[in-house]
């Protein structure tokens, strides 16, 4: 963006495409040479950088999946479960306990206190 003044002025950008390894390649087949051996080795490479991309991909799902086997998921969802049903247990345990202070009036707690 340039200002001149008080004016602004937005200069655009000019795009274009890059070829594509296809069209490189076939270039390189008519004009033959080292443009040949070059636009593969660069299909290689993207090829081997995609094959590393790949790969970490599929161990980050893995490192995903914690549980190999069906069983053992049913097992975790079982003890999960129990877990929660504990919990809320004690959570009305708690909300007794909460209700009934506040049903004791507040001379009574001084008092208890000291």
């Amino acid at each position: 963006m340039r200002t001149d003044g008080d004016k602004s002025a937005f200069m655009p950008l000019k795009t274009f495409a890059e070829p594509s390894q296809a069209v490189r390649l076939a270039q390189s087949l008519q004009q033959g040479g080292a443009g040949i051996s070059q636009t593969l080795e660069s299909i290689n490479q993207q090829r081997a950088q995609m094959a590393v991309q790949q790969e970490k991909a599929r161990q980050l799902i893995d490192g995903m999946s914690r549980f190999p086997q069906t069983e053992n998921a049913v097992q975790a969802s079982e003890n999960l479960g129990g877990v929660l049903d504990s919990a809320n247990h004690n959570y009305q345990i708690l909300l007794q306990a909460v209700n009934g202070q506040a049903r004791i009036s507040s001379q009574t707690v001084r008092n208890l206190l000291g």
